[in-house]
């Protein structure tokens, strides 16, 4: 089950007032602006660690030597690998050579070096608890630095109230996804 606004809302604590204008509800702001913090926090660990829901992904990435290093770990399918010379067919892959828990394929001998577009099954249907907290604390740091309420005390004088200088991803969310994150090389592919 993906998180939805409700679940960001009752994490923070946000109660939604939903007005009505002329007979007709007109919703919270604060529900529209919750729903892209919690995009934009889907997106920064999906960027970390791969998908954390299940879906399906196509990646374009270059072969170097006849390897394919996904930005994804633990697939449950891959569906499709497509390079420059057309479809590479799955049965043509020697056994042991597509490594779906570490998102590393070898192409069979033969397929040139290029661009391939992967398309594979990602993520889980029930994600670790870690992970969907992550998500939930870098959606409620984005709402937070964006709201200004953070008090930076000692900052432009007296106590004031101010969003932060620069954003950065809470230690506490970067310690709950350490054990998901993909290698270097894979999550600049």
């Amino acid at each position: 089950m993906a998180l939805d606004v409700d679940d960001l809302a009752e994490f923070l604590n946000v109660t939604f007032k939903d007005t009505e204008v002329d007979g007709q509800v007109v919703p919270d702001p604060r529900r529209r602006e919750l729903a892209e913090h919690l995009e934009a926090a889907v997106a920064t660990v999906e960027a970390r660690t791969g998908p954390v829901w299940q879906r399906e992904v196509s990646y374009t990435v270059r072969s170097i030597n006849g390897l394919l290093v996904l930005p994804a770990t633990h697939l449950t399918e891959i569906a499709m690998v497509l390079g420059p010379a057309g479809e590479v067919g799955m049965d043509t892959f020697i056994p042991g050579h597509v490594d779906k828990h570490s998102g590393l394929i070898y192409l069979p001998a033969g397929n040139p070096e290029g661009p391939y577009v992967v398309t594979v099954t990602a993520g889980e249907e029930n994600p670790p608890a870690d992970l969907v907290r992550a998500v939930l604390y870098v959606a409620g740091h984005l709402w937070e630095s964006q709201r200004g309420r953070s008090q930076r005390p000692g900052v432009l004088g007296e106590d004031r109230t101010g969003g932060a200088p620069a954003w950065a991803i809470p230690y506490t969310a970067q310690t709950l996804m350490e054990p998901y994150l993909l290698p270097l090389d894979a999550r600049s592919a």
